[in-house]
This record gives structure tokens, C-alpha cells and sequence, in this order.
């Protein structure tokens, strides 16, 4: 018997033996409950644009606590799947409107493809030994346009040591983003999941007991970034064809020097992943913002991070096929070159975001007193930007290379004077795609402070070749700086 089917059999064994018993081990508590209803805003919020009435899939239902949320809040037409009988039977007491399917991820669905206009997989994907099989099936299923939302245990994660259960499979999110690619899924949108072990939830019994947790896991999320969360939920949408990856084209490189640029692209999708949850909790520092404006909003993807619900969602993006994306999301998005000033009256918005985008512009003293001019008082301005200081950069010049941040100055192609560039050779991506100018820790904390902002903070995320999480503990020498800065 294979190491694979003796984990399905002792998974199946356990949840059958744990029945309907589950909710009171999974989600009885006030720790416990919290971290569920986290989870199930992430599904709401990445199903956003999914109409009412939509087919969806909940893929390894259990006890049907998601199948009740997208049956009865979000009015989709659901149908519940599970490899566990009992379980399944609750879900049919629970859920009757919805449809059943006893079957088993990592196996051959029995549904046609694109059947579904959205899928859904919470705490399912860690009990699945082929995992990829399962996240290729689900893809399968999916419908071009249609949205995804699953949840991964991280492998990466100090945390994961808590899971005492044979069976669990932790993978790295950027294995499960490749596997989806490839089957045709852009991702959207990521969000961490709880960094601290599961028992510190479950005796998070009282209110008191859940704000002490709750305090240690923002100690947690700061130190560590999403890099170390416990689980991690991704949402996307299938495209029409899968997107074909980027290649460089063949020319005469060192063997060492590929290697080199491909972890250094693994590192730089991390870091960057770690910087837009470090710009999500500066842009919701703000207590009660009504209008949230983004600039350079591109597709608006991570405009849903950035804005709590009942906000006013705004963007500006040069690109128009970007802009008609996050339009179709929901957010009010202008067409405009952010080096011509900010198309909106004096005191308009709460939180005013951007991320890489002053590095491209020409006139960055007008660029942040346009800012503060729409910030109201009190408003919250949150600027992120690549670190001239980081220390992949002070490396390269010290070889006499271009900065890595310095290296897509031409439009004859990228990766100029910097043999490691991961992009280096590749076509320009479109006309403003060249770095002008790159801030230090220093230098962007004092332009903002320059301009009249007040209460400025900078945080860090990335730190090549170490883990990401560094740049939380010395931002100076991060790959990436986000500052949060007030308006007096």
C-alpha cells in the first residue's frame, strides 16, 4: 500500500470518526471562531464579482460551513463535494437547497469542464497527498472568467508543527501559483492566514483570552510577514487560454547566472507578495475611511485589501485595458499619466495608495503634493517603492553592475548592465516602464516629512538572498519600502 493511499485512508477514517463533532473541534470558541470568519470574508471577498445565481462549486464541503455562506448570504446555486459520507449528510440538514456529490479531490471530478462559474477549496488542500491534481481538476471544471478561491497549509511556515495529523501536506504558495498557471488561473489577490498554531486559538475561550492572542498575532504578522503565515488563501480567475509564461530569449549566458536570475525571481515574487500586505495594513490604519483612491491601480486586484467594505473605491491607471478591468471590479477608475496631477478637488480622499509607481514618475516633489492636496486631514498616505539601499543593490554596484532596481532604464530591453537581472533581456513591458528614480529608506522618509506629512513610518519586506521576512526587522536594507505617512 502506498504512503499516498494509506493518507487517504487515515483522513477519511478521521473525519468520519469525528462527524458531527467537527464544528465544536474546528470552530467552538472565540479564537476559533474569529480565525473562521477571517477565512470566510477572504471567500467573500474573492468572489466579489460573482453574480447571484452563479453555479459554484464547494470543493471538500465538510460540515457545509462554507456551502451555508455562499447558499444562504451570497445566493449561489452550490454544489457541496466530499469524499465523506457523514459529513456530507450534515450538509444535505443544514443546506437542502444545495446539491451533494460524494467524491474525492485528487481524482477525476465527475462534472463536465467549465461547469462552474466559481470553485471554492477552504481547509481541504492539506488533506489531498496529489494536491495538484486536485488544484488541476478544479481548474478543469472552472469556466473561463470564472473565480477560484483555495486555501493552502505553508510549508514555509514554523507554525505548521502544530499539525500532529499524518496525513497533512504543506506545499510553498509559489508551487501552488505555478500548478495553477498552468492550467490557465491568474491570481488575483493573496491573503495570510493566522501565524500563531492552531491551540492558541482553541483557548482563546473568552473575549479577554482572544484580544491577548489576537495582540500576539500582530507581533507575529509584523516579524514575519505573509511569508510565515500558517495557511494562505488565493483567489483568481480562469483565462480564456492559459497565459504563456515569460522566456528570455537564448543568448550567451553563464548556466550559474540562469539559476541565479531564476531564485532571484522566486525571491522577488515573495518580497513583492510581503509588500502588498505591509501597504494593506498601513491603508488600513485609517479608523473610518469613506473614499480610498489608488494610483497606478492597474486591474484594481488589490484594491479589496486595501478598502474595507462600504468604502468608495477609486483608481487611476494610464493603461486603458487595466483601467476597463477595474472598472468591470467595481472601483471608479480614472484614465490619466500621474505626471500631469491628480484629476480630483482639494480633500476628497481618506487614503491615497501607491505602489511602484513613483519610481517612474519625472516630477515626484508634485507627485506627493498632489497627494496631500486631495488627502483630507488625518488622511493616511501610503507610498511603496524599491530600496536603492537593499542590499542585492549595494551589491551589484559594488561589482560595478547597474542596481537591479536600475536595470529597465532603456527601451531597448531590460536587465541593462546587470547580468543577474531576472528580466534582463526581455522586450520593455510599455512605454513608461523605465525607472527614473529609486528612493532610499532615508530618502523617501524624508520627501514625504518634506511636504508637510506628519507621523511618518517606513516598513520594509524582502531581503535577497535571505528569507523576506528580514526586511520586516531591518527596513533599510529591504528589496522594497512602504512608508505610512499622516496629513496633519
Amino acid at each position: 500500500m502506498s504512503t499516498q493511499t494509506l493518507a487517504k485512508i487515515r483522513s477519511d477514517a478521521h473525519f468520519a470518526n469525528v462527524g458531527a463533532d467537527y464544528d465544536t473541534q474546528a470552530f467552538s470558541g472565540a479564537g476559533l471562531r474569529w480565525v473562521s470568519n477571517r477565512e470566510l470574508d477572504a471567500v467573500r471577498r474573492g468572489l466579489r464579482g460573482v453574480a447571484p445565481g452563479a453555479r459554484v462549486l464547494d470543493a471538500g464541503a465538510g460540515n457545509g460551513r462554507v456551502t451555508r455562506v455562499l447558499d444562504s448570504d451570497l445566493g449561489f446555486n452550490v454544489t457541496a463535494l466530499d469524499a465523506v459520507p457523514e459529513m456530507l449528510a450534515t450538509v444535505r440538514r443544514r443546506c437542502p437547497s444545495a446539491e451533494t456529490v460524494l467524491a474525492r479531490l485528487g481524482e477525476p471530478l465527475p462534472f463536465d469542464t467549465a461547469s462552474f462559474d466559481a470553485v471554492v477549496s477552504l481547509r481541504v488542500l492539506k488533506w489531498v497527498p496529489d494536491w495538484d491534481r486536485a488544484l488541476l481538476e478544479l481548474a478543469r471544471v472552472l469556466r473561463p472568467g470564472g473565480s477560484v478561491v483555495v486555501e493552502i497549509a505553508n510549508r514555509n511556515s514554523l507554525a505548521r508543527m502544530g499539525y500532529r495529523h499524518a496525513a497533512v501536506t504543506a506545499v510553498t504558495r509559489r508551487s501552488v501559483r505555478d500548478v495553477g498557471e498552468r492550467a490557465g488561473i491568474s491570481w488575483t489577490a493573496e491573503m495570510s492566514g493566522t501565524h500563531l498554531p492552531f491551540a492558541c486559538w482553541r483557548v482563546a475561550q473568552s473575549a479577554p483570552t482572544l484580544a491577548a492572542v489576537r495582540s500576539l498575532e500582530r507581533g507575529a504578522d509584523r516579524a514575519l510577514g505573509a511569508a510565515g503565515a500558517r495557511s494562505i488563501i488565493l483567489a483568481g480567475s480562469k483565462c480564456a487560454e492559459p497565459e504563456p509564461r515569460s522566456h528570455m530569449p537564448a543568448r550567451a549566458v553563464s548556466v550559474s547566472a540562469s539559476r541565479w536570475r531564476r531564485a532571484g525571481a522566486h525571491m522577488f515574487t515573495r518580497a513583492m507578495n510581503d509588500n502588498i500586505d505591509d501597504i494593506a495594513r498601513a491603508a488600513r490604519s485609517h479608523p473610518h475611511p469613506a473614499n480610498v483612491l489608488d494610483l497606478g491601480c492597474w486591474d484594481a486586484a488589490n484594491m479589496v485589501r486595501y478598502a474595507p467594505d462600504g468604502a468608495a473605491r477609486f483608481g487611476i491607471e494610464l493603461s486603458s485595458t487595466a483601467a476597463t478591468t477595474a472598472r468591470n471590479r467595481g472601483v471608479t477608475t480614472v484614465s490619466s499619466d500621474l505626471n500631469t496631477g491628480l484629476p480630483f478637488r482639494d480633500a476628497s480622499f481618506d487614503v491615497v495608495c501607491s505602489n511602484q509607481v513613483i519610481e517612474h514618475l519625472h516630477d515626484t516633489d508634485r507627485f506627493i503634493a498632489e497627494i496631500y492636496r486631495v488627502l483630507r486631514p488625518r488622511g493616511v498616505l501610503v507610498c511603496s517603492t524599491e530600496n536603492l539601499a537593499s542590499w542585492h543593490n549595494i551589491a551589484s554596484l559594488m561589482c560595478g553592475w547597474q542596481a537591479f532596481s536600475l536595470t529597465n532604464v532603456s527601451r531597448t530591453g531590460s536587465g541593462l548592465g546587470n547580468p543577474l537581472a531576472n528580466m534582463r533581456g526581455m522586450e520593455p513591458l510599455d512605454a513608461g516602464w523605465e525607472h527614473l528614480r529609486i528612493f532610499s529608506y532615508r530618502g523617501l522618509r524624508e520627501l514625504v516629512a518634506a511636504h508637510g506629512f506628519s507621523d511618518v513610518h517606513v516598513a520594509g519586506a524582502g531581503y535577497y538572498p535571505l528569507a523576506s521576512a528580514f526586511g520586516h526587522i531591518d527596513p533599510r536594507h529591504a528589496a522594497f519600502i512602504t512608508v505610512r505617512a499622516t496629513k496633519p
